[in-house]
């Protein structure tokens, strides 16, 4: 009876050892796991900045994949960069309206009509772009 005894006990030392071990490789994996989840935040920080801001997600993480060979989802880019707050610029950048000092000043002060020829003239420049360059045309009139 005592070695059935201590065979058992044996048996569930082994079993412990095994599950022991397991959760053991499981937590190791868990380690590298975040030791790589930290390393692809601080990349894909500073591949933001360098960016100055403009990159979206997928721009970092095709950036990640091709530039720098880290293994990463889509979604956990996408992910790490909304907790980071990291946000790019999105749409084409505003038109931005004329200067003052930029617009044609009105000379004539909307009289155009003169007595006699080459007292007043007006012209016009505009441009036209063709597949092999840019036409442009001009007008000059004698009001």
């Amino acid at each position: 009876m005592a070695g059935s005894d201590e065979k058992a006990v044996l048996a569930a030392a082994k079993r412990r050892i095994a599950e022991l071990e397991t959760e053991l490789q499981a937590t190791r994996r868990a380690i590298e796991l975040v030791r790589e989840v930290v390393a692809l935040k601080w990349l894909i920080q500073q591949i933001h900045q360098r960016s100055r801001g403009i990159y979206s997600a997928w721009r970092v993480h095709a950036e990640l994949r091709l530039g720098h060979h880290a293994l990463g989802s889509h979604g956990a880019v996408e992910l790490l960069m909304q907790r980071a707050e990291l946000h790019a610029l999105s749409g084409r950048p505003k038109w931005r309206c004329a200067k003052p000092d930029q617009i044609a000043v009105d000379r004539v002060d909307r009289a155009f009509a003169r007595t006699g020829p080459n007292q007043l003239r007006v012209t016009d420049i505009t441009e036209h772009p063709t597949r092999e360059a840019k036409v442009y045309g001009c007008v000059a009139l004698d009001t």
